[in-house]
């Protein structure tokens, strides 16, 4: 007979706010800590001193998603405060909890900002 899965233990997507020209810092450390990320991006064409490149570029400035459980999101906070808030909403309760991103949302996100 198959174990109920630990609702606990079930990971999420939660988005975060990051300061100001932070994003593809905390993707790195992220990446660097195996979590899964993703921040919207869109390739455009620059031209710095006559000279034409294409750079990526965040499409919603300060905005990043990462996947993990509801434990591992606020520990998050607390590791990179300073650098980052958890988007929250107050429960029923009263108590502050971390907005979740369902799987499918995810994925129609992803479909509609994808370059």
């Amino acid at each position: 007979m198959p174990m109920a899965e630990n609702p606990e233990n079930r990971q999420y997507w939660y988005a975060l706010r990051v300061t100001y020209g932070r994003e593809m810092l905390v993707k790195g450390y992220l990446d660097g800590i195996g979590v899964e990320s993703y921040i919207p991006c869109e390739i455009v064409t620059v031209e710095v001193r006559g000279v034409r490149k294409q750079v990526r570029r965040t499409v919603i400035p300060s905005l990043m998603f990462f996947r993990a459980t509801e434990e591992y999101a606020k520990d998050l906070q607390t590791t990179l405060r300073g650098r980052v808030m958890l988007y929250t909403y107050v429960n029923e309760k009263w108590k502050k909890v971390p907005s979740l991103i369902s799987e499918y949302e995810m994925d129609m996100f992803r479909l509609v900002t994808s370059s």
